[in-house]
Formats: C-alpha cells, sequence, structure tokens
C-alpha cells in the first residue's frame, strides 16, 4: 500500500513515462536499487556521485499532465498548507541576515507566497513558474516579472541579487542546468547570493530508515534527492563559495519533537527485526536544507550585514 499518496490524481498511461539509463548529475550507468516503490515507478542512487533519483519517471507529457492545476489541488489543498506561513517566515528571516536590498528572482515561485516576504521587505521581486495556475496568482501581485516558463527556457534582460529555489529542484528534470544558468544570472563584480531552501536532504537519519516511506520521497514529483555536496561542488567550480547552512526542524511548526522521536525508534527497531516499516516517517532533525551560497569568496560571520 503506497503510504506519500500526493493529492493529485492523475490517470497515465505507458507513454507518459521515460526510463534514465545514466545519472542526470554525473553521467555515471552505474547505480543500485533505493527502496521500493510502487510501479510503475523505480527509484536508485547512483554510485559515482551518490545522487538518488527516479530512474523510471513522468516524461515530458506525464509531467505536464501531472503538473496540472497543480498548485489549486495539491499545494493549497494539503493540510501544510495552513501553516506554511510559518516556515516562510523562517526561511525569510535566514536568507534576510545575508541581503536586504537588490533584485531577487524566485524560481519556482508557485503563486508568489514566499515571494511577498521580500516585496513587504523593499527588494526588487521576480518569478519563474512553470504551472500556468500559480503564475496566474503570482501575476496578480507581481505583474509581468512573473514569467510562465522554466527558467531554461525564460529570457531576462535583468542580473539578480538573489536566487532563491524554495522546495523546487528537486521537482526539475534538468536540475543541474538551471542551477548554471542561475548562477549565470548572478550580478556580476558584487555580492550574489543563491539560496537552496525547503529542499530534501539525501543524508538525513530519516531518509536512511524510512527509504520509500520517507515523507519527502514522492516518485511522480521528487525525482531527485541530493545531499549537501552535489550543491557544494557545482556551485564551487562556478565560482561562488558555501556561506551558510540550517536544518530547520525544532523551529518549525511541523515539529512534535517527543512524537516524532517515538516514531522514529519504532522504525529503528522494526528495521533492527528486518521487518517492513509501513508507516510514513514523520518531520525530524536533518530533513531539509536551506543553504546559501554567495559568489565572493569571503569568511563571514552570522548574521552577515
Amino acid at each position: 500500500m503506497r503510504v506519500n499518496e500526493p493529492l493529485v490524481k492523475r490517470e497515465f498511461s505507458q507513454s507518459d513515462y521515460e526510463k534514465l539509463t545514466v545519472c542526470p548529475w554525473c553521467n555515471s550507468k552505474e547505480s543500485e536499487q533505493w527502496g521500493e516503490d510502487d510501479e510503475p515507478y523505480n527509484t536508485v542512487m547512483c554510485r559515482g556521485c551518490g545522487l538518488v533519483y527516479v530512474n523510471y519517471r513522468l516524461n515530458a507529457n506525464g509531467r505536464d499532465k501531472y503538473y496540472r492545476n497543480y498548485y489549486s489541488e495539491e499545494h493549497q489543498a494539503v493540510p501544510e498548507a495552513k501553516v506554511r506561513s510559518d516556515m516562510y517566515q523562517l526561511e525569510f528571516d535566514f536568507i534576510f541576515n545575508y541581503i536586504q536590498t537588490g533584485k531577487v528572482l524566485d524560481v519556482g515561485c508557485s503563486g508568489g507566497e514566499f515571494l511577498t516576504y521580500f516585496q513587504d521587505s523593499g527588494l526588487d521581486c521576480y518569478g519563474v513558474e512553470l504551472a500556468k495556475d500559480a503564475s496566474q496568482i503570482a501575476q496578480l501581485k507581481f505583474g509581468n516579472k512573473i514569467i510562465n516558463k522554466s527558467l531554461l527556457d525564460a529570457d531576462f534582460n535583468e542580473e539578480f541579487d538573489l536566487i532563491v529555489f524554495r522546495g523546487t529542484v528537486e521537482h526539475i528534470p534538468d536540475a543541474k542546468e538551471t542551477l548554471v544558468k542561475a548562477v549565470s544570472l548572478l550580478k556580476k563584480k558584487q555580492k550574489a547570493y543563491i539560496y537552496i531552501t525547503s529542499t530534501p536532504n539525501i543524508e538525513s537519519v530519516s531518509a536512511e530508515i524510512f527509504k520509500t516511506y520517507w515523507t519527502q520521497h514522492l516518485p511522480e514529483e521528487h525525482i531527485y534527492h541530493f545531499k549537501r555536496k552535489h550543491f557544494d561542488d557545482l556551485f564551487s567550480e562556478h565560482g561562488l563559495t558555501s556561506l551558510a547552512s540550517q536544518y530547520f526542524y525544532e523551529e518549525t511548526p511541523y515539529a512534535e519533537v517527543e512524537e516524532d522521536i517515538l516514531k522514529v525508534a519504532e522504525a529503528i527497531k522494526l528495521k533492527r527485526a528486518n521487518k517492513e516499516i509501513t508507516f510514513k516517517s514523520p518531520p525530524f532533525y536533518g530533513n531539509m536544507m536551506s543553504l546559501v551560497y554567495c559568489t565572493e569568496s569571503i569568511k563571514y560571520s552570522w548574521p552577515c550585514r
């Protein structure tokens, strides 16, 4: 029985799927099984770089079906949507310690909810959003500064002081190429930042114990699970320095620390007894990454002004 069941319900045909034969991050052909998905999905771990990726997944047609009306049916419908504003505030406060002025681009900006925090603090806000229904909502707030395209397909005459990927990069088929394009859009000759936040961490305790029952494993949409090292290495190659990191949990509205610990402990007992874990993992320490990268290789103290 599927535990991490998405709210988005779609009927797919065989023509809506594709199989990857190499790692989409490092092109290695060597992989090993990771967890046990419900068919037809399948997830593996690259033996070269450690990326966990869905290698039998929705193709472009399938993704178009899946994300049609995703904003209204999933993003705004899940119970977490009611307390998501608390997470927005936490994650905004974290990045606002490093940058308080300039132009910000939110990649996968949805309806512009997170971007609003930057606008209210005086930053000049732009966004790209592939889902038509979400982009139309965002355009009501930000006008033509919201583009209904992927970042790879979008054209900008702007350079940005900050580019944000909030709960986005794990959804993007061309994730590596998209991040590289983001680097190219940063302002030159001055500090500029990339902010990866609300991103699942494959090195978390829960991911290791629960595997397919990890709450962040949704093979229809979370097609990649990254290590921090994936981002560190890629941005280092393009001249950015790792500036700060945070793994929000206890301060989030989702945490029920004692109950969450008990659920994880129960799963550990089952794993040690070689019994199947059949319940979804709770929110937990290390599940989600918030990472800040900067174009200047300067050592900063926290917070940085």
